[in-house]
């Protein structure tokens, strides 16, 4: 199927950031009361009361971005939509392209709904890690890519924009990844969590990190990116990166708290945090990264949290 802005990514020559949506799966499980085995929120999509509430989440966040007059980067609810999960969580590896079809299309028909001239709207599938994100796993990127392949097709097939790959900590998962991307013709994005120390769970800087991936593919990838930490964790490390590193960073989404990943795993409520102070921090995010292009939320924030957000950086025209 054709991909509207495949060919012609509208943040990269964007004035003002875009924005993205906010915490999915954080919203679809305290907010909804949605059972969400593993963390993946792909199964919402089966119910027509699953599809109805993800229109409704979405719908939210565009008319954020039609109200601050900017863009906004959509991603599917694909995060554990490749074949191992799918097959870990019991379904046959048919779902595998099922899912991303049905995931595309809500969002082609929300952005026929509501998308404006001022306010495109990028339609991103999202990959994320094969294991556990939060435990060190060791990985190659012939396996990578085995795990993956089946996701890239049907989000391309699909008529995806963009991927996005997300909270990973694995840099062959990120390199298979970006291959695969590119022999579909994708633009894509990387995304790394990082701990209270500003580090990758391994222990590796985010530096050494993207340094590693642009090497071995060319600086194929759009643009790189923060996922799933407060800023405070992670506003020092930025500081001491070099310039043409943090040069190569593009989006941000941020979590609402500033607890650690162990804290939050263990909670068994949602931590909004304050939205205003969370906002707060972005402008100094914008003073350290010239090519910030994307804002956007992690767990435990919503459309509140984006709308701060953009407030605080966007200056409407």
């Amino acid at each position: 199927m054709a991909a509207k802005y495949r060919d012609n990514l509208p943040q990269l020559r964007s004035t003002k950031p875009f924005l993205s949506d906010g915490g999915l799966e954080t919203t679809l499980l305290f907010k909804y009361g949605f059972d969400l085995p593993e963390f993946a929120a792909f199964p919402v999509l089966d119910s027509e009361n699953g599809r109805t509430v993800l229109h409704e989440l979405y719908a939210a966040y565009i008319k954020v971005t039609i109200k601050h007059k900017t863009g906004i980067v959509l991603g599917t609810p694909t995060w554990r939509a490749s074949r191992p999960w799918i097959e870990r969580l019991g379904f046959p590896v048919q779902k595998v392209a099922y899912t991303c079809s049905a995931a595309v299309d809500l969002l082609k028909a929300l952005r026929e709904e509501l998308e404006t001239a001022d306010s495109p709207v990028v339609i991103s599938g999202i990959l994320g890690p094969l294991a556990d994100a939060y435990k060190t796993n060791v990985i190659t990127v012939e396996s990578a890519r085995d795990g993956l392949y089946d996701q890239v097709k049907a989000l391309s097939d699909s008529g995806a924009d963009m991927l996005g790959i997300a909270t990973i900590t694995e840099t062959a998962e990120a390199i298979a990844a970006i291959q695969l991307a590119q022999e579909f013709g994708l633009p894509i994005t990387v995304s790394f969590p990082v701990e209270t120390d500003g580090r990758l769970l391994n222990g590796r800087s985010l530096s050494e990190a993207i340094a590693e991936v642009d090497t071995v593919t060319d600086g194929y990838a759009a643009y790189f990116g923060i996922n799933c930490a407060h800023p405070l964790h992670f506003k020092a490390a930025l500081g001491a990166m070099d310039l043409g590193i943090r040069r190569r960073i593009g989006v941000i989404r941020t979590n609402a708290s500033a607890k650690s990943h162990a804290e939050l795993d263990n909670s068994d409520s949602l931590d909004r945090g304050d939205p205003v102070e969370l906002a707060g921090h972005h402008p100094e995010l914008q003073e350290l990264l010239p090519r910030l292009m994307v804002l956007g939320g992690c767990c435990g924030t919503d459309e509140e949290h984006m709308d701060a957000i953009a407030s605080q950086t966007i200056r409407t025209m």
